[in-house]
């Protein structure tokens, strides 16, 4: 009697999630859920913890605008949802994906994977290394150009935010200028919430032009 083929080992690739918007498959951690609650408003599911039925899109304020207008959300979502208007529900999906990152900074200060500041970053790249470099949209020419530099020498990725670099709970809670991540799997997490991100802050008339999420700084530098 034969029996059946047995199954390969491997990791499993999870749901598809595809978008309301663009129909296209969405990258496992790059989306975005959408609930509605009981009074039948739209909420904001970053964290995956909501309970309910979800509607997924893309980050990008053309998919939410095609999702809205053509009853996409209120079909996935039920008759009773009141969707709120283009701006109002963009404006409230950057809130969430800020606060998102800031969580992410958050867990990575807490849990000792976070190079806070130039001196400590500086170190980090010429020793043991990081999975990731953190430049504010406010850096100085002269400190982009040297992380740039020690970035590509060790093939570390640099990712300038879309927002001020702030991590609650240091004694300083002044925005940095530069930050460096050692946990990859943090690291990752954070390119997709900060590519979101600066999706959301794009108009609907620029679809398709997606912001690099991170200098790539494997490759040699000209100029």
């Amino acid at each position: 009697m034969r029996t059946g083929a047995k199954k390969r080992p491997g990791r499993r690739a999870g749901p598809i999630r595809t978008c309301l918007g663009c129909r296209s498959r969405i990258p496992r951690g790059a989306g975005i859920r959408l609930v509605a609650d009981p009074e039948g408003r739209l909420l904001p599911d970053l964290f995956g913890r909501l309970p309910g039925r979800g509607a997924w899109l893309c980050p990008d304020p053309s998919c939410i605008l095609r999702a809205l207008e053509s009853g996409a959300l209120r079909r996935a979502l039920g008759a009773g949802l009141r969707p709120p208007a283009l701006d109002e529900l963009v404006s409230a999906l950057r809130t969430a994906h800020q606060t998102r990152v800031r969580s992410i900074l958050g867990a990575a200060r807490a849990g000792g994977y976070l190079a806070a500041g130039h001196d400590a970053v500086r170190r980090r790249l010429n020793g043991e290394g990081l999975a990731l470099v953190l430049i504010a949209p406010g850096a100085g020419e002269a400190l982009r150009r040297e992380m740039l530099e020690l970035c590509q020498k060790r093939a570390v990725p640099m990712l300038e935010m879309a927002g001020e670099l702030a991590i609650s709970g240091r004694p300083d809670d002044r925005p940095l200028a530069v930050a460096g991540i050692v946990h990859r799997g943090l690291a990752r997490s954070l390119r997709l919430r900060v590519d979101a991100w600066k999706r959301l802050l794009s108009s609907p008339e620029n679809r398709g032009r997606r912001p690099a999420a991170a200098v790539d700084s494997t490759r040699s530098h000209r100029g």
